[in-house]
């Protein structure tokens, strides 16, 4: 088996070999470059030529290295690389980004800020309560997206603050979905919910097409209908990743510090450092709509889920 040095070279070899065989000379070709992705700087293999960047698609080395590692072979690597290039080039096509109509594509990701800095730092944001910070995507077709960045906003012809305002209106109306964790297992095991016997346990908040309903914690009114779900006043909130929340009520009798230390260990253990969204459990309550930081004391520390300028009126303390 290669070593990742080795099998990047290879690949490279190989992508310029084939999948660019029959373009001139002179023309495109694979390269290595590092990409502010969401859990810090990576390693990423694009298309390049005539001083132009292939945006669509890139293929992240640790990804792809991963594969590699489980038995997949370089060749079936390569075959799926240059589907993915034929297939997304055919329907991407820039959006006109000044067409206020285009304005519903935006919404909000929430990100793990200490390990995001140099994203954020090229990329409008807000602060959220604890280690989240917020970012703005925007959505092209059902599976793909780009990240603003700063040097986009002449182009969408907002501001700041107005750019993520919208972002958070789009992503308050999209479409979630909270279940408990039993029932979520079940559908994806094939199995009956019964059989694991703990309905009363953690519930999971999710979006419909699985992406980045971790912003929903920006969202008082999407926390509290899922509160309503749960016939529960106050809610734990563990952020399991970027793309859902695992929620706990409180009557539960689970104490903060030990959930504190479940989030921790299953972000070391489970989930891809790219996708940590924090390392603190929050506290929701459902009558003040309030989000709070569940603080190492477990007192809270008192904290609103949004700057104020980004609410509508609804979310301004009106109720569910």
């Amino acid at each position: 088996m290669l070593n990742k040095s080795e099998f990047v070279s290879e690949l490279l070899i190989r992508m310029n070999e084939v999948l660019l065989e029959g373009i001139e000379p002179n023309g495109p070709r694979a390269e290595i470059i590092q990409v502010d992705r969401v859990g810090g700087r990576q390693d990423a293999i694009v298309i390049k030529g005539n001083g132009c960047l292939d945006a669509v698609p890139v293929y992240y080395v640790n990804d792809i290295y991963g594969d590699y590692r489980n038995g997949r072979s370089i060749d079936s690597i390569l075959r799926e690389m240059d589907r993915s290039r034929v297939q997304e080039r055919s329907f991407f096509s820039m959006p006109d980004l000044a067409d206020p109509a285009g304005r519903k594509n935006l919404v909000i990701e929430a990100v793990y800020g200490p390990g995001s800095r140099a994203l954020l730092e090229e990329c409008p944001n807000q602060a959220c309560p604890g280690d989240i910070s917020l970012i703005v995507r925007y959505r092209i077709g059902d599976t793909g997206s780009f990240i603003v960045k700063n040097e986009m906003l002449p182009l969408f012809r907002l501001t700041s603050d107005e750019l993520i305002r919208e972002a958070m209106k789009n992503t308050a109306k999209r479409d979630y979905q909270t279940a408990p964790l039993a029932q979520v297992l079940a559908e994806m095991s094939g199995m009956d919910a019964d059989e694991f016997g703990f309905y009363e346990g953690p519930w999971v908040l999710k979006s419909r097409d699985g992406m980045y309903a971790g912003a929903a914690i920006a969202c008082p009114e999407i926390l509290g209908r899922a509160a309503d779900v749960m016939g529960a006043d106050e809610v734990y909130i563990l952020p399991s990743s970027i793309h859902e929340l695992l929620l706990v009520p409180v009557t539960d009798g689970l104490r903060p510090d030990e959930l504190r230390d479940l989030v921790r260990n299953v972000n070391e253990m489970e989930v891809a450092k790219e996708e940590w969204l924090s390392r603190e459990v929050f506290f929701f309550d459902s009558h003040s709509m309030k989000l709070s930081v569940c603080a190492p004391e477990l007192d809270m520390t008192e904290s609103s889920s949004m700057d104020p300028r980004f609410l509508d009126r609804s979310e301004r303390g009106m109720g569910r």
